[in-house]
């Protein structure tokens, strides 16, 4: 008798776990539950004014090959789009109007204070709601905390939803 297991969700994290486990034991009947009428999550890419719009995730660092890889293993390595040198730019749809991410931003955070300020994604309370997370406590215990939690407490609520979503 086939051993079986089941996935729960369809995203990104769900579906590379299906395939994952697929891939661990061709034997092994891999049940993926979705809720939604499509895969993916929150990853869908829309084209509006001429631009292409990612939603979600929408790159991932190609210094730490796995994602890489595994877009190669599944086939998806000639769907990739390379940024051309000199113009890696990304913008954030905020309000109907498209904002360039501020320069210095590194994995949700503002690394540059002048680009950061002068950016219309944060109103000012915001700006200076993100600006005390360097004098934030640690959090301390060791349960898990989701990004989303994690973003709020260090950087604000304004944070989370205008840049992280």
């Amino acid at each position: 008798m086939a051993r079986r297991i089941a996935v729960s969700g369809g995203g990104l994290a769900g579906l590379a776990a299906a395939y994952r486990l697929t891939r661990l034991d061709p034997a092994l009947e891999v049940l993926l539950l979705e809720g939604s009428d499509r895969l993916g999550g929150a990853i869908r890419t829309t084209m509006r004014d001429g631009f292409l719009l990612e939603h979600g995730p929408d790159s991932f660092l190609t210094v730490k090959p796995a994602a890489l890889d595994l877009c190669r293993e599944i086939g998806l390595g000639v769907e990739l789009l390379p940024t051309r040198e000199g113009v890696r730019r990304s913008f954030i749809l905020h309000r109907g109007r498209l904002h360039p991410v501020p320069e210095g931003f590194y994995l949700l955070a503002p690394g540059r204070l002048l680009p950061f300020l002068g950016s219309g994604l944060v109103s000012w309370p915001g700006k200076l709601r993100a600006a005390i997370e360097p004098f934030l406590p640690v959090r301390r215990g060791a349960e898990d905390e989701s990004l989303g939690s994690f973003v709020q407490r260090r950087l604000g609520r304004e944070m989370l939803d205008n840049v992280a979503a």
